[in-house]
């Protein structure tokens, strides 16, 4: 039997309007727990092996799940979402997206591909042009054994930011044929799927997550999952790759996994940020019944940084060279370190606390210079800048823009962060690492343990008695 409530509530995290608040986790909650919490309840529901429809939502919505609830518990500050939720920011980024499929689809003209290379959004300059920072060797090395790629290249909020080239496509086209067959599926959940969904939500109110509404996994999450894949499948049909390259399948490319699947066609993903045991993007305590994930990549590509840790992990590891681990080598081996030079590598998911956390150190951290390297997507858009507006009049702080992370890493002498793939480059550089205790610190329990990253608090304690 159908039924015909609306499912979403309010944490639907592909169309919920959420605005950039800064706010503070409450005593007790951690990334950590949120993470034990989730691993329980698929343990005790069997959330892996939940099919509807020949949809397992669980796996689709996992880390969706994840970023709605560790937004909620506020461990995580909420950030502008795309797209746009106003009337006119929603028109502008579809007519970008329109624009786009017109002149630039991926189902444009007839030729087929020994490879499809699904890159990031992010673009870098790499070999004196504009790609992806994470696949353009691997799109190197294929076509240097002779194979055909095209590239696939995400919009991010209705833009595109990589250099032109004949056999990059933009995924626009896939963006919008889902959207039109998501809107006319008239897809209805089944009494017994809300009922499931409920028992989850009582499961997770006995947690410390507390009340949750996830009726989103069923509607609008099935339908939409249902539509990416029909669009997906369309793509490989006609492409007919013998196999696909992605990076960051975890965060929304699962219905491209399945479509590839049920083709027998296999993935691999690119190593594009840290791992650690909490990733929840790759940390599977308990698989399914079936022993395998039906949307997780075949194979892995790691990066062989001395810092890296990718395993476990239910597929395939291939190791793999850091994209710029001969820079990485030159600088460290040139570079001359300037005294206390401090550069604050910023996390957009907990700047707001980090700018508190500085502000609350201030008259500590007077005698160092601080550069503020912003994050790629704080340098695109403004919303997330602003955030650190209140450190504008420090006279010992100033911010860089110019991209060159690794040059300003190998010239200072300490860095400080709270979790991001940036502070293993900077060790690789030589620097002192020094972390705040703020939410995700978890991820870098093993440098805390090895002694190549001490609280900063700690630092500044010795720091001041000496």
């Amino acid at each position: 039997m159908a039924v015909s409530r609306d499912l979403r509530g309010i944490e639907d995290p592909a169309s919920a309007p959420i605005s950039y608040v800064t706010t503070a986790p409450r005593p007790g909650r951690t990334v950590a727990a949120l993470c034990e919490a989730i691993w329980e309840a698929e343990a005790r529901l069997g959330l892996l092996d939940w099919e509807v429809d020949g949809v397992k939502p669980w796996q689709a919505s996992r880390f969706g799940v994840y970023k709605a609830l560790v937004t909620r518990l506020a461990l995580f500050e909420r950030v502008p979402e795309s797209p746009p939720q106003s009337p006119w920011g929603r028109l502008r980024f579809w007519r970008r997206i329109l624009h786009g499929t017109l002149t630039c689809s991926p189902f444009q003209g007839e030729q087929t591909f020994d490879a499809l290379v699904f890159e990031s959004e992010r673009a870098e300059i790499r070999d004196g042009s504009s790609s992806c920072p994470y696949t353009s060797g691997l799109v190197r090395r294929l076509r240097q054994e002779g194979k055909t790629v095209q590239m696939i290249d995400p919009h991010a909020d209705g833009t595109h930011r990589k250099e032109a080239d004949p056999f990059r496509r933009f995924n626009d086209a896939i963006a919008l044929e889902s959207a039109l067959r998501f809107r006319t599926s008239g897809w209805r959940a089944r009494s017994r799927d809300v009922r499931f969904v409920t028992a989850i939500e009582e499961h997770f109110a006995t947690t410390m997550v507390g009340r949750v509404s996830l009726g989103w996994l069923l509607s609008p999450g099935i339908p939409r999952f249902l539509a990416a894949r029909a669009t997906y499948r369309r793509l490989l049909e006609k492409r007919q790759p013998s196999e696909i390259f992605c990076v960051c399948a975890y965060g929304g490319l699962a219905a491209l996994v399945a479509a590839a699947h049920e083709m027998s066609i296999p993935v691999s993903e690119v190593q594009h940020g840290m791992l650690d045991g909490l990733h929840l993007g790759y940390r599977y305590p308990v698989l399914p019944r079936t022993g395998h994930l039906d949307y997780f990549p075949d194979r892995f590509f790691a990066w062989e940084l001395k810092t890296n840790q990718a395993g476990p992990m239910p597929c395939e590891i291939d190791l793999i060279p850091f994209p710029q681990a001969e820079r990485l080598h030159r600088l460290r081996a040139t570079a001359v370190k300037e005294a206390n030079l401090v550069i604050v590598l910023s996390q957009p998911t907990v700047a707001g606390m980090m700018v508190k956390a500085l502000i609350d150190r201030r008259h500590a951290l007077a005698g160092f210079r601080l550069v503020i390297k912003l994050h790629p997507i704080e340098l695109e858009d403004p919303r997330r800048r602003n955030v650190y507006l209140p450190l504008a009049g420090e006279g010992n702080i100033s911010f860089d823009e110019s991209g060159d992370l690794h040059n300003l890493l190998s010239r200072a002498e300490y860095q400080i962060g709270v979790y991001s793939s940036a502070l293993f480059e900077g060790i690789e550089l030589g620097c002192r690492t020094l972390l705040l205790p703020l939410p995700g610190i978890e991820h870098m329990e093993r440098l805390l343990k090895s002694n190549q990253a001490v609280l900063i608090d700690e630092f500044l304690s010795k720091r001041a008695l000496a």
